[in-house]
């Protein structure tokens, strides 16, 4: 709590988790690919 600006925004995390999540459903969603 002391030093919150070390620790990424709320927003960051939601950008980090879709650019992570991404790639991943890519293959994820095209069973084909599989």
């Amino acid at each position: 709590m002391g030093h919150p600006a070390r620790y990424p925004k709320s927003q960051d995390y939601i950008i980090i988790t879709k650019a992570i999540l991404r790639p991943l459903n890519i293959p994820l969603d095209n069973k084909d690919a599989l």
